[in-house]
């Protein structure tokens, strides 16, 4: 049991190969991002050793450059531009496979407050708090619930052995 234990996490850490990557395939860590949030970007497969360029758009933005390893693959996390406006916008990762261009990309969406799924403004923004309901104090009943527990085990016992003796 140990020795299968420690070939699952050399299988969990071992390096990404050129089979775990499909063809000139893109991915981003999250379909939205707040402006100035950080993402996470994966691309496979350019030609190893060159750089591939991070580009964020609708206006053009170069998030950086990143140097692909030996299968061709890049990764790296990127801030989305402060600035940036709130919608869809695509990321592409740009370089050469082959000796040719190879231009990748990717929507990626812009929203306040990150991976929101939607362009919601945070309550803080509107003025108001959320209100707040239930209770903080859960000790009090955690207490009480064990108590009732413990008195219907109680009384499952005497019936039985009321049972028993009759």
């Amino acid at each position: 049991m140990t020795t299968m234990c420690l070939a699952l996490v050399l299988v969990a850490t071992a390096a990404p190969s050129a089979a775990q990557y499909e063809q000139n395939s893109m991915t981003v860590s999250t379909g939205s991002v707040a402006p100035g949030g950080t993402f996470e970007v994966r691309g496979c497969c350019f030609d190893p050793g060159s750089n591939v360029q991070v580009i964020f758009n609708s206006t053009p933005i170069v998030l950086g450059t990143l140097v692909a390893d030996s299968i061709g693959a890049v990764s790296g996390s990127f801030a989305a531009p402060a600035g940036v406006e709130l919608g869809s916008h695509t990321v592409q990762l740009v370089g050469t496979s082959g000796g040719q261009p190879l231009t990748l990309s990717t929507a990626i969406q812009v929203v306040v407050g990150g991976a929101l799924g939607s362009a919601v403004a945070p309550p803080a923004a509107m003025g108001t708090d959320l209100p707040r309901t239930g209770s903080s104090d859960t000790a009090r009943f955690t207490a009480m619930g064990a108590a009732l527990v413990a008195a219907g085990g109680f009384f499952v016992i005497a019936s039985r052995k009321r049972r028993a003796t009759a």
